[in-house]
C-alpha cells in the first residue's frame, strides 16, 4: 500500500504545475495554446472503436469481397466483373477505415479526423446502398462476408468520428475559459493604467512652473487682445 502511494504522490504535483502553467499565461499565449489545442484532436473513450473498425478492415481484405474476388483484389481492381458501386465502396472503405483512420490513430490532428469522417460518409451511403441491392443479385455474384465485417467496420467508425467531431476537448475548453477571463482581466488592467497616466501627466502639468507662466502669458496677452479691440 505504501509503495502504491509513493508512486501515485508525483503525478498529482505534476499535474497542478502543468494546470498553473497555463493558468500564468497572458492572453496572446493562450490564444496560440487554444490553436494548438484545436489542431489535435483527443480519441479518449474512441480509440477502441477506431482500432476495431481497422481490424475489421484489413480482416475483409483477405475474405471474400463477393464470389471469386477477395478484399484486396477488389481494390486493385483485378476482376472485371466488379460494378462501379462495388469500386466507389473499395476506395472509400480504403481511404476512410484504411488510410485515414490509421492516420488519425498515429497523428491525433484534427483535420485528419474530418476528410476522414467525409469519407466514412460516403463508405456509409454506399454501404447501405449495397445492403439495399443485396437482395437483387443473382446467386453465382453474393456479396462475400468481408464486405459485411468492412460495413460493421464503418458503422463503428462513423460512430466514433462524429463523437469526436461533435465534442469539445476538455483542455480547449478550459483554455478557452481562461483566456475569456485573462481578456477582461487584461482590459481593466489597461484602463487603469490610462488612467494612472492621465492623472499623472494632469499633476505634472499642474507642479510644472513653466507651464504656470506660460498658460498665466498666454491669458495675459488674451486679455490686452481683448481690451484693444473695445478701444
Amino acid at each position: 500500500m505504501s509503495s502504491t502511494k509513493g508512486t501515485q504522490s508525483p503525478s498529482n504535483p505534476s499535474r497542478r504545475e502543468g494546470a498553473d502553467s497555463i493558468a500564468n499565461l497572458s492572453a496572446r499565449e493562450l490564444a496560440a495554446a487554444e490553436r494548438k489545442a484545436a489542431g489535435r484532436v483527443s480519441l479518449k473513450g474512441y480509440q477502441g472503436f477506431l482500432i476495431a473498425a481497422l481490424v475489421l478492415y484489413v480482416a475483409s481484405l483477405v475474405l471474400p469481397f463477393k464470389s471469386g474476388v477477395l478484399g484486396f483484389q477488389a481494390l486493385l481492381f483485378l476482376d472485371d466483373s466488379l460494378t462501379i458501386a462495388e469500386i466507389i465502396f473499395a476506395l472509400a472503405t480504403f481511404l476512410s477505415l484504411g488510410l485515414g483512420n490509421s492516420l488519425l490513430l498515429l497523428t491525433r490532428r484534427t483535420w485528419i479526423s474530418w476528410v476522414t469522417w467525409f469519407f466514412t460518409g460516403i463508405s456509409l451511403f454506399v454501404s447501405l446502398f449495397a445492403l439495399w441491392m443485396r437482395g437483387t443479385q443473382s446467386s453465382d455474384s453474393r456479396t462475400g462476408f468481408g464486405v459485411y465485417l468492412a460495413v460493421l467496420g464503418v458503422f463503428l467508425l462513423t460512430y466514433a468520428l462524429s463523437s469526436l467531431i461533435l465534442r469539445r476537448d476538455p483542455e480547449q475548453v478550459r483554455i478557452a475559459e481562461l483566456r475569456a477571463t485573462t481578456e477582461d482581466e487584461d482590459l481593466i488592467a489597461q484602463t487603469q493604467r490610462e488612467a494612472m497616466l492621465s492623472q499623472q501627466r494632469h499633476s505634472e502639468a499642474e507642479g510644472n512652473p513653466l507651464l504656470i507662466d506660460d498658460r498665466r502669458s498666454r491669458a495675459a496677452e488674451r486679455h490686452r487682445n481683448r481690451n484693444q479691440g473695445q478701444r
